[in-house]
C-alpha cells in the first residue's frame, strides 16, 4: 500500500471512531502528514478539538495502528483559544495552525483559525525578526572569529550556513509571510540576486576560506542594510530607559517582552553590534552582590547614544 494512502485510511478510521464517541468540533494534523513528508515510520501527531467546557480539562495519549503511532491531544476549543492568546505558548500554537493540516471541521472559528494563516501578523513578525536577528549576528560573530584564524573551515560553513537560514527567515518575516521547512526557496523567490548567491552559491562551492569570506561579507552587508528595522524594538526601549541598563536586565527584558533566551551567552554579540553601530554607548554599572551588602561588581551597561541619527 502507498505510504499516503495507508497514512490517510488510518486517519479516516480514527475520525469515524472520534466522531461517533463524543462531540468534536476539529481534528487538526501537523507534523510529517501536513508536509507531505511522510516515511515508512513516521507519527501522526493529531489535535481533537471538542466542545468541552472546562478549558483546563486536556487528554493526551498514543495508539498504534498498522505500525504507525497516532499521538493525540484532545481539548477544548476554549483551550486552543486561550493557548493563541497566552505569551508563554502562543507561538508554537500559531505555527502549528499555520502549518496543520484541517483534516475535519465543524466549526467555523476553528476554520477560520487554520485557513487564514497566510499572513504574518504584526506582532509576530516584530518577534520573528529581532529573534532570527539575535542569532544571525551570533553567528556572524562567531563565523568571524573562525574565519579570522583559519581555524576549522568546516565548522565555519556550517554557521555560515545557519546564517544564511535566520537571514532567510528575516527576508520571509519582512514580506509578512510565515517560513517553512524550505525557508531559503522562500527567501531566493522574494529576493533572487541576494540569497540565490548566498544560499545555492554555497552548497555549490567548495569549503574554502576565501569563498567563505565572500560569504559571509555578504551576509555582514545584508544585515547592515537591515538592522535598524530587525532591532526596532529593543532601539525603540532603549531610547525611553532613564539609566544604563546591564546586560542582565536588557536580558531580562528581551526574555519577559520577546521569549527570547540568552543562549550561549548570544545576546551580548547583540548590544555590542549595535554598539559597534553606534546606536549603544558600552559603559560598566557598579551591582551590590546583596541588597546590603557592600561588596559590589562592575557588570557591562548599555545606554541609547543620544547622537545617533537613528529613524525608526
Amino acid at each position: 500500500m502507498e505510504i499516503n494512502k495507508k497514512y490517510s485510511t488510518i486517519l479516516n478510521n480514527f475520525k469515524n471512531k472520534v466522531i461517533d464517541s463524543c462531540c468534536v468540533k476539529a481534528i487538526i494534523v501537523y507534523g510529517s502528514y501536513a508536509s507531505s513528508e511522510l516515511w515508512k515510520k513516521s507519527n501522526l501527531n493529531i489535535w481533537v478539538i471538542t466542545d468541552m467546557q472546562n478549558i483546563k480539562d486536556k487528554d493526551q495519549y498514543s495508539i498504534e495502528e498498522d505500525d504507525v503511532v497516532l499521538n493525540i491531544e484532545v481539548f477544548a476549543k476554549d483551550f486552543l483559544l486561550y493557548m493563541l492568546s497566552s505569551n508563554q505558548h502562543k507561538n508554537f500554537y500559531n505555527t502549528v495552525l499555520h502549518k496543520c493540516k484541517l483534516y475535519y471541521c465543524v466549526d467555523n472559528d476553528i476554520e477560520r483559525l487554520c485557513v487564514n494563516r497566510t499572513s504574518l501578523a504584526e506582532e509576530e513578525k516584530i518577534k520573528v525578526l529581532l529573534r532570527e536577528g539575535c542569532y544571525a549576528v551570533s553567528c556572524l560573530r562567531k563565523a568571524e572569529k573562525i574565519l579570522k584564524h583559519k581555524q576549522n573551515l568546516v565548522l565555519g560553513y556550517s554557521i555560515i550556513s545557519r546564517l544564511v537560514n535566520h537571514l532567510a527567515k528575516i527576508e520571509v518575516a519582512m514580506a509578512n509571510q510565515y517560513n517553512n521547512e524550505y525557508v531559503e526557496d522562500q527567501a531566493i523567490k522574494l529576493n533572487h540576486d541576494c540569497f540565490y548567491s548566498l544560499y545555492i552559491d554555497l552548497i555549490n562551492s567548495k569549503i574554502q576560506i576565501m569563498s567563505l569570506q565572500n560569504k559571509l561579507i555578504k551576509c555582514n552587508d545584508y544585515l547592515t542594510k537591515r538592522y535598524k528595522k530587525i532591532f526596532n524594538p529593543l532601539i525603540k526601549w532603549m531610547m525611553t530607559q532613564q539609566q544604563d541598563k546591564t546586560v542582565s536586565e536588557i536580558n531580562n527584558y528581551l526574555y519577559d517582552t520577546y521569549e527570547i533566551k540568552n543562549e550561549e551567552n548570544n545576546l551580548i554579540d547583540v548590544y555590542n553590534y549595535l554598539y559597534c553601530k553606534k546606536i549603544l554607548i558600552k559603559n560598566f554599572k557598579s551591582i551590590s552582590l546583596l541588597d546590603d551588602s557592600n561588596e559590589k561588581y562592575n557588570e557591562i551597561s548599555f545606554s541609547y547614544n543620544i547622537k545617533d541619527d537613528c529613524i525608526i
